[in-house]
C-alpha cells in the first residue's frame, strides 16, 4: 500500500501549528498587555498572597477579611460553606475556626495566571497544621485554595475564592 505522496509533509505542517499554538497560547500575556506588564502583576498577586496567608496563619480576621472585595459578586465555597459578603465570611468562619490559634503551612504548588489587567486567578496548594490555643498539633491536612483577583478602586481584592482542606495527610 503506497501513502499519499505528501502525507509526511502534512504531518510536519500539522505538528508544527500544533505546536505554534500550544506555545503561543501558553507563553503569550493577555492582549494588550506585554510580558513585563503581566510579570509586574503576577509579582504584586503573589506579593499579596503571601500577606494574605501571613494573616491566615494567626486567624488574624480583620487583616484577612480586608484583602475580600465586600460587593454583589463576591462568592466564597469550601469545607465550612459558601458565603457571599465579608460579614457572613466574619460569622461563618470566626465560628468554624474557635479554638484555634494558628495553623502552618507548607506549600507544595503554586500558579498565578493574569486573565486580563485587572483579573488575576491564583492556586496554592499544600500541606497544613492546625494548632488549638494550647499550641497542640489538632489536625494536619493537604489544602487547595483557587482565587480570583479584581483590580477595583486602584487596588487588588479577592472576589472569588475556593479551598478545600479536608484531606488528612496519611
Amino acid at each position: 500500500m503506497r501513502a499519499f505522496p505528501g502525507f509526511a509533509l502534512v504531518l510536519v505542517l500539522a505538528g508544527l501549528a500544533a505546536w505554534f499554538l500550544v506555545a503561543t497560547t501558553e507563553t503569550a500575556p493577555p492582549v494588550g498587555m506585554t510580558a513585563e506588564q503581566e510579570a509586574a502583576i503576577v509579582a504584586e498577586i503573589d506579593s499579596l498572597t503571601v500577606e494574605w496567608w501571613e494573616a491566615w496563619k494567626t486567624f488574624d480576621w480583620d487583616r484577612g477579611l480586608a484583602f475580600i472585595e465586600d460587593g454583589p459578586q463576591t462568592t466564597w465555597t469550601g469545607a465550612v460553606q459558601t458565603v457571599s459578603s465579608v460579614q457572613e465570611m466574619r460569622e461563618v468562619w470566626i465560628d468554624a475556626m474557635a479554638g484555634l490559634q494558628r495553623q502552618d503551612f507548607e506549600f507544595t504548588n503554586s500558579r498565578t495566571i493574569v486573565l486580563a489587567p485587572d483579573i488575576v486567578w491564583t492556586l496554592r496548594e499544600g500541606n497544613g497544621s492546625l494548632f488549638d490555643t494550647d499550641g497542640n498539633l489538632v489536625s494536619e491536612n493537604q489544602f487547595i485554595e483557587t482565587a480570583v483577583w479584581v483590580k477595583r478602586g486602584g487596588g487588588w481584592k479577592l472576589l472569588l475564592g475556593h479551598d478545600d482542606d479536608s484531606t488528612p495527610i496519611t
